[in-house]
């Protein structure tokens, strides 16, 4: 499938262009956040909006199923900013995401009556596990959470550019597995992570889920990358995760295992996981440019800022309602085990 968002980067502001130059390595093809940041934002913008309007498109294709055609239509409200009561509102698209309750699950998403090693999404809904989805967009992030903090300090949703720190490949807090090292030399532990993220759709088609494998889901994640990346298209197949429990003298925690159905999708998924995949990356080649985009803003932000300060509170007040950089990404605090007794619980920092 051919994406056409300002792959060439000729139609780049400066502005946009000034802030990753560095990660511009001489004789390596440009990888997507340096292809987003480059493109015109309006245009990035104007494909989200064709792309939406192809979901809507498909609810009346002949060839799918009606319930099937239901399914996109249902999808294709979730996906759209146009929502009653959200009139004013500029949104992107944010899929849940599909967790692991754990003994120190805090979140509030979590339900009631779910169970240590069950499955649950951020909109608070309970999962039957084994849990069988298709995937539809896999990527890696880098994730810095400081011991003893619930918010990162640092966050690159492409594993490529930080914010705040900068490039990862030059970060002295690079996650373990991704430093270069010179032979003999031994890679360190750091507070960063590497996760794994797959956007997923669930066998019945009610909906798009982010699923991020982490620390010891790790190596699933892996699994599943391999397994959706030897097939034709990462669509072609579904594949089942359910949670298995690891108890040691430290503590006791579940994690994500994945297993292939070994079973083709019908035409009619095929299409729609296509729909879908052609959205979902024109959302993130926008949030992307907006990502790489912030340090060049920074200072013309600071500027504005303050004048706004100047102006008096009217001008204030009206500056901290406005959006001056887009919406930070929807980071879940790590799975940390419940200690009982010991050394704390080991977590796989080193990528399995």
């Amino acid at each position: 499938m051919t994406d056409s968002n300002g792959s060439d980067g000729s139609n780049g502001s400066s502005e946009a262009a000034d802030a990753p130059k560095a990660l511009a390595t001489k004789g390596a093809k440009p990888h997507m956040g340096l292809l987003a940041a480059q493109a015109d934002p309006a245009e990035l913008q104007a494909t989200v909006l064709t792309r939406r309007d192809a979901m809507f498109a498909l609810a009346e294709d002949p060839s799918m199923p009606e319930n099937a055609r239901q399914a996109v239509r249902d999808l294709a409200a979730l996906a759209s900013p146009s929502k009653p009561g959200l009139e004013e509102m500029l949104m992107a698209w944010r899929p849940p995401r599909l967790m692991i309750a754990q003994p120190m699950t805090r979140s509030t998403a979590k339900p009631e009556n779910a169970k240590n090693g069950d499955l649950f999404d951020t909109t608070g809904r309970l999962h039957a596990a084994p849990w069988t989805g298709t995937v539809i967009y896999i990527h890696e992030e880098n994730i810095n959470f400081k011991e003893g903090t619930k918010n990162p300090i640092c966050s690159a949703p492409d594993a490529k550019l930080g914010s705040p720190f900068g490039e990862c490949a030059r970060c002295q807090y690079l996650p373990f597995g991704k430093q270069v090292r010179a032979k003999g030399e031994e890679q360190q532990i750091t507070d960063c992570d590497n996760n794994i993220v797959a956007i997923m759709v669930p066998a019945d088609l009610s909906n798009v889920y982010t699923v991020q494998f982490s620390k010891t889901s790790r190596k699933a994640g892996g699994a599943l990358m391999q397994l959706a990346g030897a097939q034709r298209l990462v669509w072609a197949q579904s594949y089942q995760l359910s949670t298995e429990k690891k108890t040691n003298d430290s503590g006791m925690w579940w994690f994500f295992n994945v297993k292939p159905t070994g079973v083709n999708n019908p035409p009619h998924v095929a299409k729609l996981c296509e729909a879908l995949y052609a959205l979902y990356i024109a959302e993130r080649k926008l949030m992307l440019h907006n990502h790489y985009s912030r340090p060049a803003r920074a200072p013309q932000a600071a500027a504005e800022a303050e004048g706004q300060f100047a102006s008096g509170a009217a001008a204030l007040d009206a500056g901290l309602a406005g959006d001056a950089g887009g919406e930070e990404a929807d980071l879940t605090t790590p799975v940390t085990p419940i200690a009982t007794g010991g050394k704390p619980a080991r977590t796989s920092h080193k990528p399995m």
